[in-house]
């Protein structure tokens, strides 16, 4: 722990730390973190459906499609399928085979 008199910089400085803490929390829960990003790494729905592209995380590959083929493959848009409960999304996922 760290000692200061000035009370703005002991604000300063648990700010900082609250930022620190959450940033480590945010990297955590990154379900992507062992993988390719799907913000910057998009792939064809057949390739998705045919194949396994290395750096995909296999419970992921939605995200890796583009947003107007995640649209027309699975109905609806990203945060409506965010809104889904996971034995939804896993059921549509059999159904179009990215499961």
């Amino acid at each position: 722990m760290w000692l200061a008199t000035d009370p703005l910089t002991m604000a300063a400085r648990l700010v900082e730390e609250t930022k620190q803490q959450a940033a480590v929390a945010a990297a955590a829960n990154d379900p992507f973190k062992e993988g390719l990003d799907p913000k910057t790494n998009k792939f064809s729905y057949e390739v998705l459906k045919s194949s396994f592209p290395p750096g995909v995380v296999p419970t992921k590959k939605e995200y890796y499609l583009s947003d107007e083929e995640f649209t027309r493959v699975l109905g609806m848009t990203h945060a409506q399928w965010d809104a889904l409960k996971q034995w939804k999304r896993d059921q549509k996922k059999k159904e179009v085979g990215l499961f």
